[in-house]
């Protein structure tokens, strides 16, 4: 009785094996989350950083616009006109004009 018993669960384990040998693994759990991880987490990645981003970029602004209204900015609101400020400008138009064709 006791090698009857042994011989059906033997068979029974190797049925399991088998038909856990021939089943479709693409809608496994593990494989889901691995797909997950390889596919969405680097976009996920990005966009937080990119919210990140645009929540500091608004609390700067927002914070010099503060400290512009208030006179706290320290820069003057009337500005010496010089002698040589047209000079100036048409250097500050070159040198842009050259990094724009460097860059491109």
């Amino acid at each position: 009785m006791v090698g009857t018993a042994g011989s059906v669960l033997i068979r029974e384990v190797s049925l399991i094996e088998r038909f856990l040998s021939t089943r479709d693994r693409s809608h496994s759990p593990l494989l889901a989350v691995l797909q997950f991880g390889t596919w969405w987490a680097p976009m996920l990645v990005v966009t937080l950083l990119g919210v990140a981003f645009a929540i500091a970029f608004a609390v700067t602004g927002l914070v010099f616009c503060c400290c512009r209204y208030c006179g706290n900015c320290g820069g003057s609101r009337h500005q010496d006109k010089s002698k040589r400020e047209g000079v100036i400008k048409i250097c500050l138009a070159v040198v842009l004009g050259i990094l724009i064709i460097l860059i491109l």
